[in-house]
């Protein structure tokens, strides 16, 4: 168990939910930025880095206007079949009139689902019912007060059904390196504690807060501090508490083919990729490695695709948690490892 907190803990920096404290965040983020460019500008240049870039600070902007309530989306089509690995029938109409809030703009909502504002929400309500579904299986559903964390919650796309569809009252907070999804979950789902985080593993809460952690398509673009992370993660979980986190393994890796819009992003981008080629052979060939990470190099932070092994997340968040269950496209495309801290931690 971490028991010390880094010394830019307090980048980790708390939202106010109101207009005040939105413009006190932007405020103290500048400053912020002043003395870390100060600092980079004294170290030695052969050492030099973007020590804000690293830190994942990104400056705000304007926030977008919403597309409406959700209920405007019933007339919407859907050709994806998100309910899939749910056992239970879903009404997905009844479960839109518990929600309230407003839906966020692609610009504002980490671009998921261009032009499909009804599959969008859609993702998030399947999410909240496999993690609900999955929780009651191994005995431990949530209940009233429960404490939930979503690290890299974006706008809230899944911590939004706890609020709206939970038959009892939940405590909810999330974190986001992006400043303008914290900035929209504060002004639009004031009921969520919302955080901006950083790169650097640290977050502003108290050890064993939380009954359950969530992040989804998180460690999916994590290298080099993915099991400090973990630890992180687990310090501030409840002995006994789950931790639910997407991966791409090697089942993943099998179904990269030119259809497949992951492959596409990576085709697209391979002249920035580091790594250099990305081809349709290279996926119908076994994933090489336990981990195979792909760099972006057009960016220091947030700049990386990656896969791990079913073999090397038992092996190596085995040393964390105690592994419960592995779910294959537990999240869409993506496989679910439903981790807990052991009581000893």
């Amino acid at each position: 168990m971490l028991a010390y907190k880094p010394a830019l803990y307090m980048l980790g920096t708390k939202r106010k939910n109101d207009d005040a404290g939105l413009e006190a965040l932007r405020t103290e983020n500048a400053a912020l930025r002043t003395r870390l460019e100060a600092l980079e500008a004294a170290l030695p240049r052969a050492s030099a880095i973007n020590i804000a870039a690293v830190c994942s600070i990104r400056p705000g902007r304007p926030l977008v206007e919403p597309i409406g309530q959700v209920t405007a989306l019933e007339q919407q089509d859907t050709t994806i079949d998100h309910f899939a690995g749910i056992e239970e029938p879903v009404d997905w109409r009844a479960a839109m009139q518990k929600d309230t809030w407003p839906v966020p703009a692609l610009e504002d909502r980490e671009h998921y689902f261009p032009g499909q504002d009804l599959d969008y929400w859609l993702s998030g309500l399947r999410d909240y019912k496999r993690m609900c579904q999955e929780l009651e299986k191994v005995g431990s559903p949530l209940k009233k007060g429960d404490r939930i964390f979503d690290f890299g919650a974006a706008s809230g796309r899944v911590l939004r059904h706890f609020l709206a569809q939970h038959p009892e009252p939940l405590e909810l907070a999330c974190a986001d390196v992006n400043e303008n999804h914290v900035a929209w979950v504060a002004q639009h789902l004031p009921q969520i504690e919302a955080t901006q985080c950083h790169s650097i593993p640290s977050l502003p809460y108290e050890d064993n807060r939380f009954d359950l952690v969530s992040a989804f398509s998180v460690f999916t673009h994590m290298d080099e501090w993915e099991t400090t992370w973990l630890a992180e993660l687990r310090r501030i979980l409840k002995p006994g508490g789950y931790a639910w986190l997407t991966v791409q393994t090697e089942q993943t890796w099998a179904t990269l083919n030119p259809d497949h819009f992951l492959f596409q992003h990576l085709y697209n981008n391979r002249h920035i990729l580091k790594e250099g080629t990305v081809n349709a052979e290279m996926f119908a060939a076994p994933m090489p490695k336990d981990k195979v990470v792909f760099t972006f190099s057009n960016n220091v932070v947030y700049n990386t695709c990656t896969f791990q092994s079913i073999e090397y997340c038992r092996r190596v968040w085995g040393r964390y948690f105690e592994v419960v269950d592995f779910l294959p496209r537990g999240s869409d495309f993506q496989d679910v490892f439903l981790l807990r801290k052991r009581a000893e931690a």
